[in-house]
């Protein structure tokens, strides 16, 4: 079923999404945003980074995601050459022991 919604035309948004995945999201911006100020003391408005280091910041950051999905992509292949030999016969993971 779709829920029809409107915000408000005047007047300050509301709070809260009418999207729950939209309020989840913003609860674990809030979360990473306390978590990295308790563990570094700043925040995204510091202004002693100029615009290659933030840069570089976002760069690592990109390649740390990268890395991510590479091993989700290699542990689903795997999981799926298992399925694959189980299906024909070649593999029983009941007969490994693990």
């Amino acid at each position: 079923m779709v829920t029809k919604y409107s915000f408000p035309t005047d007047g300050p948004p509301p709070k809260k999404s009418p999207d729950n995945n939209v309020n989840q999201i913003c609860e674990e911006f809030i979360k990473r945003s306390q978590h990295g100020f308790r563990k570094y003391g700043v925040t995204t408005e510091r202004t002693d980074l100029d615009i290659d280091q933030w840069l570089q910041h976002l760069k690592e950051e990109i390649m740390d995601a990268v890395v991510y999905l590479h091993r989700i992509q290699r542990e689903r292949a795997l999981d799926k050459m298992v399925q694959n030999a189980e299906q024909l016969g070649l593999y029983d993971e009941s007969k490994t022991g693990c």
